[in-house]
């Protein structure tokens, strides 16, 4: 943007804006802090005026922080640069407004904030295949075709087996399989599934304190916002180190649970 074009069109806007009409009266009465400059600008407090009308606020801030010289400063150095210089009421707001709504900006600067990601645990079950845990180990080396391994966990009571093969059994069975034992160890059963189930919700509530110590609280994100996502997480066929640190701004369009959204 031409800096004489935009000192014209702020000459321009003065007639038409009313704390600017106040700011001319207040020269002709002679206060100090209004004036008038020899290029037809008014002043306030040797900072130029800018009206309101026309998005000249807007031309502004784009002139200073969209500017290929500009850099992109942050909401404190924006305003400080345009302080400097510039001045109309709720300045600060329009620019920190402004700076938080550059799309240039979500992408590529790292936030000075902790991670929006507070700990959320699993429902702590109760009894043995309550509750499952799956996984997919991938990319194997072929075997008949298969090149993955589906791991299957119980949460509670994890175990080891392997169902690779047709198990075998002798054709003799021993009429009696129960014993004293076993009917002690099912007695039992209660008490341990009870005892498991308090360490493993003792063991997450401690988890969670320290993991939500270097961790804050996500905005209250809804239905129709636009958001921005780690590209970090995001297969990138050009480096990382070039690349966006951000992607989006993307719309929510649907909420399947507390801490998940769909884009």
């Amino acid at each position: 943007m031409d800096i004489k074009k935009l000192y014209s069109d702020i000459q321009t806007a003065l007639p038409s804006d009313p704390e600017a009409v106040a700011g001319m009266q207040h020269v002709q009465k002679g206060h100090n802090q209004w004036t008038i400059d020899d290029s037809g600008l008014l002043r306030l407090d040797d900072r130029i005026f800018v009206p309101s009308a026309n998005d000249l606020h807007l031309q502004v801030c784009k002139h200073h922080h969209d500017h290929i010289l500009a850099s992109h400063f942050g909401q404190n150095r924006m305003l400080a640069i345009i302080w400097c210089s510039y001045t109309w009421p709720q300045i600060w707001d329009f620019v920190k407004d402004y700076v938080r709504s550059c799309t240039d900006c979500g992408r590529n600067k790292s936030r000075q904030h902790r991670p929006y990601r507070m700990l959320k645990p699993l429902p702590v079950p109760t009894q043995p295949w309550d509750s499952i845990s799956l996984d997919f180990i991938e990319q194997l080396p072929d075997s008949n075709g298969h090149t993955a391994i589906l791991i299957i966990i119980d949460r509670i009571s994890p175990f080891f087996t392997n169902k690779g093969y047709h198990p075998n059994i002798t054709v003799h069975l021993e009429y009696h399989l129960t014993s004293q034992k076993a009917h002690n160890y099912v007695s039992n059963l209660d008490d341990v599934h009870q005892f498991l189930h308090d360490k493993i919700k003792a063991a997450q509530e401690a988890y969670k304190t320290m993991a939500d110590n270097r961790q804050k609280s996500a905005p209250d994100f809804q239905v129709g916002q636009q958001v921005y996502i780690l590209a970090k997480h995001i297969k990138m066929t050009q480096p990382m180190k070039l690349s966006e640190k951000y992607l989006g701004p993307y719309t929510i369009i649907a909420q399947p649970s507390s801490n998940a959204f769909t884009i």
